[in-house]
C-alpha cells in the first residue's frame, strides 16, 4: 500500500486550476437559493428514515430495527433523552458510508445518560460487529457531550467497540468513572478475535474521558504477532480532554503494517497514574505508542501532557514523529526508568523535535532500552530534575540551528507567561509576541530585518507589505519559534504587486530566516495576494540558508531566470554539504513565463550540496517554463512529497539566458534542464504522485542522474513529453512506478542501469512512439501498453481527459495487488470487483455524491453533506467525512457543495 506522509489534496489533472474554482463558485452561487429550499425541506421532512431508541431498550440489532429491516446510511438512529442503563449496538453496516448514532435534539434540553447495570454487552455503551458506525454526541448544539456514560460497575470500558467491526467514529461523549472504578474510557481490542482481524479506521475525536480506574483510552492490544491477538490500522485520535486517570492517558499499539500513519494530536491529558500500582510507573504515562509492525508509525503532535506520574510520553517500535507537544511536571513518582518528560525504548527509530519540556522529574529526553536511533531537534526543555537529554548513543542531538535549548530556570525562555507555583493552567509556552501587526512600507530599506520594525518584530507577529511597496525586499534574520511563527502577507483589502527593474537579483529574498510563512491569502478577492514580477532581469523569489518556512499563494512571472528558488547559499560554489535545510512547505502558487526553472530547489551535483529534509511541495501551477518545471536535489528522511501539482509547456527554452550544458547563452532548450520534474543527485525517500504534466520537452518526470532512492511514483498522469514519460535512473533501490498513465509521449517509461529491485505496475502507457515500457525491474506485472489512444475509450482524450468510462479496457483489468489505494482524483482504488490500470480509477460521476450508497442522489444524500456544512478542519484521512469531502480540503464548504450540485438527482 503507498501511503503519504501528510496530508493529500484533490488532484487537478485536466481541469485547469483557475477555470475549475470559478466555474464551480458560479454554479454554486446560482443554485443557493436552491439550496435553502433543500434545507428546508429536510428539516420537515419527518421521521421516514429516523428511528428512536427507547430510554428502556438495552439491545439494538442493526439488522432488524429500522423498520424492520437493517438499517443502512440513510439511517439515522437518534437515542431517546434521560437516564437508562447499558446500552449494546450491534451488527450495524453502513456498507462504505457512516450510519449515525447520536443523541436527541429537543427543548427542553434532555442528555443522555448511560449507567452501566450489566443488562447488555462488554461495556456501558458497546458496538459489537459494526461497520461505518458514525457515534456522536453533538446533536444538540446547547450541549457540547450530549452522551454521558457512567462506569459504576468495573466494566473493561465505558465504551467498547469490540467483535468484527471497523469504520467507527467516537466523538462528543463524556465518560465519567469514580476512579475506584476499573476500566478504561474507551476500549477496542477482542480477545476473541485471532491476529486475522484488524480494527481498520477508527477515528475518535472531541471526547472527554475522567475518573478512569484504567486508562483514558486503551486502543489496541499487545503482540498481535505473537499472541494471534487482533491488530488495528489507520486510528486518529484528536482534540480529546482526558484527566484523573488510574493508569494511561492512552495507550495506542498493535499497528498492522498495512496501516498508514497513525494521529494522535491536539489532545489534553492530565493527570495519570492516579490508581494503577502494580507495577511502579510503567502503566502511568501519558501517551504510549508501542509494537508498530512494518513501516507504520504514529505522527503525535500538538498535545498538552501535564501531571503524570510516569513518563509524559513513550514511544517504541516505530519510526515515529513526535513534534510540538507541550509536556509539563511529568515522571512525577521519580521512578528511574520512567520519571521523565519523553522516555524512548523498544527499537524507535523516530524523531522527536520542537517540544516544550518544562519540569520533568528526571530527564527531558531518556532512552531507556533497545536499539535504534533518534533525532533529537529543537526542543525546549526547563528546570529537569537531572538532565536534558539523557547522554546516550541511540539519541543524536542536533547541532548548530537544530540544536535543543535547556535551561535550569524556565524563566530564562522569555515564555509570554509563566509562574513556577506548580499550577500550569494560566501559563503560555509561547515566546515573544502575540500577533502584533506590523506594516512593511516602501520607505523601509530593502533588507529588512527584525530590529527594523517599531516595536521590533518578535515570533508571532504578522507583517503587511503595503500595496505602495513596489521596490525588491530582502527579508534577514527573520526568526520566529516553533510555536510561533512570523508571517509576511499582503493586505485584507489589496494585492501587492513587487516589479523592481533595478534589481538583478530578483524581486524578493528570504536569508538566515526560520518559522516564517510568505502568504499571499489574505484577500479573498484575489488567488494570489502577492505577485512577483521578475521584469525579464532575475528571478522571482530566493531562498538561501533558511529551515521550517512556508510559501503559498504568490504568483512568479515574467523572470528571465528561476521562479521560486532555494539553497544553502547564494554561490553554488560556495555551499556546504553539512547543512540541511528541512520543513520546507511550498504549496498553491502560480509560476509562469520564465526563463529558468519554475522551481528550483538544491544543487544540481553532488559537490557543496547542502540537504533538504521535509519537503512539501502541492498544488501549484506552473507553465511555461525554459528550464525544468520543479527539480529538487539532495533529501534525506522519507517525508518529501511532490504532489497534486500541474506542470504545461515545459523546457522549451526560448529565453537568452546562459545555458549550463552548452557554456553559452541561447534560446534554445537547454540540455539536461528540460525536465517537467526531476530528482537530483543523493535524492532519497522522495514521492511523486497524482501531478498532471503536459508538453514537455524532454521527460515529464526523471529521476535524474545518481539518485540514491528510493523514489515511488504513481497516479501521475503525462501528456506530450518529447522524449520518456517516466524515467527512474542511477541506483534507485526499492523504487516503484506504479497506477501512472502515459500518453503520447516518445518513450512510455523507462527504467535503467542495472537496479532490479523495483516494481512497475498498473501503468497505463498508451501511443508513445518508440516504445511502451523498457525496465530492468524484476516486478512488472498488469501494465497496459497500446500504440492508438482510440482503443482506450477515454472521457475526452483530445482534451487531456484521461478519465475511464465503462468501456475503457484499462477498466476492472487490474490482476494482482500492489496497486496505488487512492487514485489522481483522490477516490479509492479498487472500486468495483478488481482495481482499474492508470492514474484514474472509474467511478460514474453521480456515484461520488451518492453518499448513502442507494442509488441516488437526492435529499438524503443532500442531509449528510449538510450535517458537516462548514465544520472547520473536521475531516481527515482516510475517511474524508464519509467522502462528503471531495476536494480533501478538512472542511466542507461551497466547493464540496458545487461538486455535490453537479450530480444532483442522479441515480
Amino acid at each position: 500500500m503507498l501511503c503519504s506522509r501528510g496530508k493529500p489534496s484533490v488532484g487537478l489533472g485536466h481541469l485547469t486550476f483557475l477555470q475549475e474554482r470559478t466555474e464551480k463558485m458560479k454554479k454554486t452561487l446560482v443554485l443557493l437559493a436552491i439550496v435553502a429550499g433543500m434545507l428546508s425541506v429536510v428539516a420537515d421532512s419527518g421521521n421516514g428514515s429516523i428511528y428512536y431508541v427507547p430510554t428502556s431498550t438495552t439491545i439494538v440489532d442493526g439488522d432488524t430495527f429500522c423498520g424492520g429491516g437493517a438499517c443502512t446510511s440513510a439511517d439515522t438512529i437518534i437515542i431517546r433523552g434521560g437516564a437508562r442503563g447499558d446500552l449494546l449496538f450491534r451488527d450495524f453496516n453502513g456498507n462504505g458510508s457512516y450510519i449515525t448514532i447520536t443523541n436527541e435534539n429537543k427543548s427542553p434540553d434532555s442528555r443522555v445518560v448511560i449507567t452501566n447495570d450489566g443488562s447488555a454487552g462488554w461495556g456501558v455503551l458497546s458496538l459489537s460487529n459494526c461497520k461505518y458506525v458514525d457515534l456522536r454526541g453533538n446533536n444538540d448544539g446547547d450541549i457540547t457531550y450530549g452522551i454521558k456514560v457512567i462506569n459504576t460497575l468495573g466494566r473493561p470500558g465505558g465504551v467498547w467497540p469490540y467483535g468484527e467491526s471497523d469504520h467507527i467514529k467516537i466523538s462528543y461523549i463524556e465518560i465519567a468513572f469514580d476512579n475506584a472504578t476499573a476500566g478504561s474510557g474507551i476500549h477496542i481490542g477482542d480477545a476473541s478475535l485471532s491476529s486475522s482481524w484488524i480494527f481498520d479506521t477508527f477515528e475518535i475525536h472531541h471526547n472527554y474521558i475522567h475518573g478512569t480506574g484504567y486508562a483514558g483510552m486503551y486502543l489496541g492490544m499487545n503482540y498481535p504477532l505473537d499472541n494471534d491477538n487482533p491488530y488495528i490500522a489507520n486510528f486518529s485520535v484528536h482534540d480529546n480532554i482526558m484527566e484523573d486517570l488510574g493508569s494511561y492517558g492512552m495507550t495506542l499499539k498493535g499497528v498492522h503494517e498495512t496501516s498508514g500513519v497513525c494521529l494522535i494530536y491536539n489532545n489534553v491529558i492530565k493527570r495519570t497514574g492516579l490508581v494503577y500500582t502494580a507495577t511502579v510507573g510503567e502503566k502511568r504515562n501519558g501517551i504510549k505508542t508501542h509494537y508498530y509492525y512494518g513501516s507504520t508509525y504514529a505522527n503525535v503532535y500538538g498535545n498538552w501532557i501535564e501531571a503524570t506520574k510516569g513518563a509524559g510520553l513513550v514511544i517504541g517500535d516505530g519510526d515515529h514523529q513526535v513534534h510540538n507537544n507541550i509536556l509539563v511536571n511529568c515522571g512525577t513518582e521519580n521512578n528511574s526508568a520512567y520519571g521523565h518528560g519523553i522516555r524512548v525504548d523498544e527499537h524507535a527509530t523516530s524523531d522527536i523535535d520542537d517540544n516544550i519540556i518544562i519540569q520533568p522529574t528526571r530527564y527531558g529526553v531518556y532512552h531507556a532500552w533497545g536499539t535504534g536511533s533518534v533525532n533529537v531537534d529543537r526542543n525546549l526543555i526547563g528546570d529537569p530534575g537531572i538532565g536534558c537529554v539523557e547522554n546516550d548513543p541511540i539519541l543524536v542531538e542536533g547541532t548548530g540551528a537544530n540544536a535543543n535549548i535547556c535551561h535550569a530556570d524556565v524563566a530564562s525562555f522569555g515564555f509570554n507567561v509563566w509562574s513556577d507555583d506548580g499550577d500550569y493552567s494560566n501559563d503560555d509556552f509561547t515566546i515573544g509576541g502575540t500577533g502584533t501587526a506590523h506594516i512593511l512600507t516602501e520607505a523601509m530599506g530593502e533588507t529588512v530585518t527584525m530590529n527594523d520594525f517599531t516595536p521590533t518584530l518578535v515570533a508571532g507577529d504578522t507583517v503587511v507589505i503595503s500595496p505602495s511597496r513596489t521596490s525588491a525586499i530582502t527579508l534577514s534574520n527573520i526568526i520566529g519559534s516553533p510555536g510561533s511563527w512570523i508571517t509576511f502577507t499582503n493586505p485584507s483589502d489589496a494585492q501587492i504587486t513587487i516589479a523592481d527593474a533595478s534589481s538583478a537579483i530578483g524581486q524578493m529574498r528570504i536569508s538566515g530566516c526560520r518559522y516564517i510563512r510568505l502568504l499571499g491569502n489574505n484577500y479573498s478577492s484575489e488567488t494570489y495576494g502577492i505577485r512577483l514580477n521578475g521584469v525579464w532581469i532575475g528571478g522571482c523569489l530566493g531562498v538561501v540558508n533558511t529551515k521550517d518556512i512556508e510559501i503559498a499563494y504568490i504568483e512568479a512571472y515574467n523572470a528571465s531566470h528561476v521562479g521560486i528558488g532555494m539553497s544553502q547559499c547564494w554561490a553554488p560554489w560556495a555551499c556546504v554539504d553539512t547543512e540541511i535545510m528541512e520543513n520546507v512547505t511550498i504549496h498553491h502558487n502560480y509560476i509562469h513565463d520564465v526563463g529558468g526553472e519554475g522551481m528550483y530547489l538544491g544543487k544540481s551535483s553532488r559537490t557543496n550540496a547542502p540537504k533538504f529534509r521535509d519537503v512539501q511541495i502541492y498544488n501549484n501551477r506552473i507553465e511555461n517554463c525554459g528550464w525544468d518545471g520543479i527539480q529538487l536535489g539532495q533529501t534525506i528522511g522519507e517525508n518529501n512529497n511532490i504532489y497534486n501539482n500541474t506542470l504545461k509547456n515545459i523546457g522549451h527554452g526560448g529565453t537568452n539566458i546562459h545555458c549550463w550544458s552548452t557554456g553559452v547563452h541561447q534560446t534554445a532548450p537547454c540540455p539536461g534542464q528540460w525536465f517537467g520534474i526531476v530528482t537530483n543527485p543523493e535524492n532519497y525517500g522522495v514521492n511523486i504522485y497524482r501531478n498532471y504534466v503536459q508538453d514537455v520537452h524532454f521527460t515529464a518526470i526523471s529521476t535524474h542522474f545518481d539518485s540514491d532512492g528510493p523514489v515511488d511514483i504513481y497516479d501521475n498522469v503525462v501528456w506530450n513529453a518529447g522524449y520518456r514519460g517516466i524515467s527512474v535512473q542511477s541506483g534507485i533501490g526499492l523504487s516503484t512506478v506504479i497506477n501512472n498513465t502515459v500518453v503520447s509521449s516518445v518513450r512510455g517509461i523507462s527504467t535503467r542501469n542495472g537496479d532490479t529491485t523495483g516494481e512497475v505496475r498498473y501503468n497505463l502507457v498508451i501511443a508513445n512512439s518508440s516504445g511502451g515500457i523498457s525496465s530492468d525491474y524484476s516486478t512488472q506485472n498488469d501494465n497496459r501498453t497500446q500504440s492508438s489512444i482510440a482503443t482506450e475509450n477515454f472521457v475526452n482524450a483530445a482534451t487531456g481527459d484521461f478519465r475511464l468510462t465503462t468501456t475503457s479496457p484499462a477498466k476492472d483489468a487490474g490482476i494482482g495487488t500492489g496497486y496505488s489505494t487512492v487514485d489522481f482524483d483522490g477516490n479509492t482504488r479498487p472500486h468495483d470487483s478488481a482495481p482499474d490500470i492508470g492514474a484514474y480509477e472509474y467511478y460514474n460521476p453521480g456515484e461520488l455524491a451518492d453518499l448513502n450508497n442507494d442509488g441516488e442522489v437526492n435529499l438524503e444524500d443532500f442531509a449528510v453533506l449538510a450535517s458537516y456544512w462548514m465544520n472547520e478542519d473536521v475531516c481527515s484521512p482516510p475517511d474524508w467525512c464519509g467522502g462528503v469531502d471531495f476536494d480533501m480540503s478538512g472542511t466542507i464548504d461551497l466547493l464540496d457543495l458545487a461538486t455535490f450540485v453537479e450530480s444532483w438527482l442522479w441515480q
